[in-house]
């Protein structure tokens, strides 16, 4: 057994020795180091797009980067919504798909967190109350319900899902998840 971990260990520490550091990797966190300051201190459409312009970059370096996409949905989101203070709600139907895109990205890269469904079942109702898609309503139900799941304390996902209820029609089901 000695010899197996001795025999493993020494060829990792070959492979590292010989392979090139991941230059791409500090240069995606310092990417997304900016990112997060402009996102955080952006107050117009031009701070929102210039936090996401550095979203891209980072997200360019390190394409599996799920945070840099859940966080980039958020600038797409609020970037193009007219709304400067409050929960912002209203957001032209492409900058939706875009965001909601870039959320079902993280999901797939495998960034399951409260804030990913959560993002993503509002984003989805958002998109189907606009569309008039039933099956992005039920997509929303669906993903608030993980939200909740996940995070049991968060009022905001259950008040999402009972809106995404009320735009479904399930309105019985609407009432039991507003209680």
């Amino acid at each position: 057994v000695g010899l197996v971990l001795l025999g493993a260990g020494s060829a990792w520490m070959l492979q590292t020795a010989f392979n090139a550091p991941y230059d791409t990797i500090d240069e995606a966190a310092a990417a997304y180091a900016r990112a997060r300051v402009a996102s955080l201190t952006a107050f117009d459409p031009a701070g929102y797009s210039a936090a996401e312009a550095e979203y891209d970059r980072a997200i360019e370096l390190r394409p599996s980067f799920a945070r840099a996409y859940v966080e980039r949905a958020g600038v797409i989101f609020l970037g193009a919504s007219p709304q400067r203070s409050g929960f912002a709600s209203i957001v032209p139907p492409e900058a939706l798909e875009r965001a909601r895109a870039d959320l079902e990205r993280a999901l797939a890269l495998g960034l399951e967190s409260p804030q990913t469904f959560g993002s993503l079942g509002f984003y989805s109702f958002a998109e189907g109350i606009q569309s008039g898609d039933s099956a992005l309503l039920n997509e929303s139900i669906a993903h608030s319900r993980r939200a909740i799941a996940l995070d049991q304390g968060e009022p905001i996902y259950r008040f999402n899902l009972a809106v995404a209820m009320v735009g479904a029609g399930r309105l019985e089901e609407a009432r039991a998840a507003y209680q």
